[in-house]
């Protein structure tokens, strides 16, 4: 079929000579991206079309309040809490990854918005994790314990998993945290904690994550835990702190997942049960890694 001379006032390319000139890739055409926000402007994940999972909306006294980011002494805490001999990066090393995350992800239209929720940079020591629930009682938990009864001497941190976790701790299928314990057991490794899942049942948790881009890791009691060793003034604050979903992992079947909850006079870390139960006071955790 033959089609007719266009004029530059039929097309706005400039009329059938134009159209051959783009078409032999002479010219270049401007092309505006459009990206569909993933994060709001508070930082929160917007739940994509299509979540099958359950979803509410975050009951605002539940709240994280970001901390002034002091990289040394963060540190300070991880290596006086995690077993004597634990290998971690140097201040200097650990400062200067996660700023160049950050500037990446200021720079990032798909990803920058998490910057307007809280944010904190945590230093992961280097395991070679065989058995995930194992390193939870040995290291992990006792290193969130101490740390959390450091900060509030008057508190105490309850494992209510206590002597039910080694061999009964996995990965749930598909939220890219197995590229974290891969990492880990390179070396020492250095990342970006963010919250904007508050609201978010833990299947919705799972799925949301497998909507965002790759380097988006869905959070587990590995990188939770050391959180809770560098921040436990900001993650266990009082009763009104979130609870802090470890969506990533299951224990014992794939009907239970695993969590940290604050009270005002103590720390929990016990399993979850619902897991299509959507509260507004629990947040699961994503992970980029600089």
């Amino acid at each position: 079929m033959k089609y007719g001379e266009m004029t530059s006032g039929q097309n706005k390319s400039g009329g059938f000579e134009a159209v051959q000139v783009i078409l032999r890739g002479a010219k270049e055409v401007e092309v505006k991206e459009n990206f569909q926000k993933l994060f709001d402007e508070n930082g929160r994940g917007i739940p994509p079309i299509g979540l099958s999972s359950e979803v509410c909306d975050p009951k605002k006294k539940f709240k994280l309040i970001q901390p002034e980011i002091n990289y040394a002494e963060r540190l300070e805490r991880l290596i006086k809490f995690f077993p004597e001999g634990t290998k971690f990066v140097s201040a200097d090393e650990f400062q200067s990854r996660c700023e160049a995350l950050l500037e990446q992800l200021r720079q990032n239209k798909l990803l920058s918005n998490l910057l307007n929720g809280i944010y904190l940079p945590i230093c992961l020591p280097h395991f070679k994790i065989t058995d995930y629930g194992q390193y939870l009682e040995e290291s992990f938990l006792l290193a969130a314990a101490n740390s959390y009864e450091d900060q509030f001497p008057k508190r105490k941190f309850h494992n209510y998993r206590k002597g039910e976790l080694k061999m009964q701790v996995g990965i749930a299928e598909g939220n890219r945290h197995d590229q974290l314990i891969t990492k880990m057991a390179e070396g020492p490794a250095v990342g970006i904690q963010f919250f904007p899942l508050q609201g978010y049942s833990i299947l919705a948790d799972r799925e949301q994550v497998s909507t965002l881009p790759k380097s988006a890791i869905l959070s587990g009691v590995v990188d939770m835990a050391t959180a809770m060793v560098a921040y436990p003034d900001v993650l266990a604050r009082d009763y009104n702190t979130p609870c802090c979903d470890c969506a990533a992992n299951f224990w014992r079947t794939t009907t239970y997942s695993l969590h940290f909850r604050a009270h005002d006079g103590k720390l929990a870390f016990g399993c979850a049960t619902d897991l299509d139960s959507a509260d507004g006071c629990c947040s699961g955790g994503l992970l980029l890694l600089g």
